[in-house]
C-alpha cells in the first residue's frame, strides 16, 4: 500500500503482503481477516476503489477483480472436508506449495510456517523467506514448500517488477 491508499486499519497488517500481491496482479484473489468491527459497506466501497469484488464473512474477506472468485473462496474456506490444495490454487498459491500444505494439513499450517521461517533460505530465494509475514514485512503470503522454491521466487518477482525494481535471477533457473 503506499500514501494514497493505506492498509486500513481494520485489517490485519499481514493483509498488506496479500494486497501487495494482488495490486501487482500476481494473484487472481486473497483472503485475509478483519480486526475489530467493520461494517460490510465499508470494506466494499473500499474494495471498489480499486475495482475489486468483495465477499465478507466475518472476519474472514476475500477480494478479487475477477467476479464471484471473492465468493468462491470463503465457500471452500467454509467447507469441513479437506480443503487446502483447493483454496490454495484458488488464492493462486503455486501447485507445489499447495501440494506441500495439503500433506501437511490445515491444522499444522502455523507451525509448519514458522518451521520454514527459520530454515536457511539462501541467495535470490531470502525473498520467498515467509518470516515477516504475520507484521505484513515480507514478499510472500504462502508458505513455500522448500527454501529454494522457484515458482514462490516468480510470484515474488512479479511483485518486484511491479514496484519497478529487476526480478531476482534464480541460479537454478538460469541457462549458462
Amino acid at each position: 500500500m503506499n500514501r494514497r491508499h493505506p492498509l486500513p486499519h481494520w485489517l490485519k497488517r499481514s493483509a498488506r503482503v496479500d494486497l501487495l500481491q494482488l495490486l501487482a496482479g500476481v494473484r487472481p484473489a486473497i483472503r485475509t481477516e478483519t480486526v475489530g468491527f467493520v461494517e460490510y459497506v465499508v470494506i466494499q466501497r473500499w474494495a471498489r476503489g480499486f475495482g475489486w469484488f468483495v465477499a465478507f464473512d466475518d472476519p474472514f474477506i476475500a477480494l478479487s477483480p475477477i467476479p464471484g472468485l471473492s465468493r468462491q473462496i470463503l465457500a471452500i474456506d467454509r467447507q469441513p472436508a479437506p480443503h487446502t490444495l483447493r483454496l490454495g490454487l484458488a488464492l493462486g498459491y503455486p501447485l507445489c506449495c499447495c501440494r506441500a500444505a495439503e500433506r501437511v494439513g490445515e491444522n499444522n499450517l502455523d507451525d509448519w510456517s514458522a518451521t520454514m521461517g527459520r530454515r536457511a533460505f539462501f541467495g535470490c530465494f531470502k525473498l520467498i523467506n515467509p518470516s515477516g509475514y504475520g507484521e505484513g514485512l515480507s514478499l510472500i503470503s504462502h508458505i513455500p514448500c522448500s527454501p529454494h522454491c522457484a515458482a514462490s521466487l516468480r510470484l515474488v518477482n512479479g511483485v518486484l517488477q511491479k514496484l519497478g525494481r529487476p526480478p531476482e535471477p534464480s541460479r537454478r533457473n538460469t541457462v549458462k
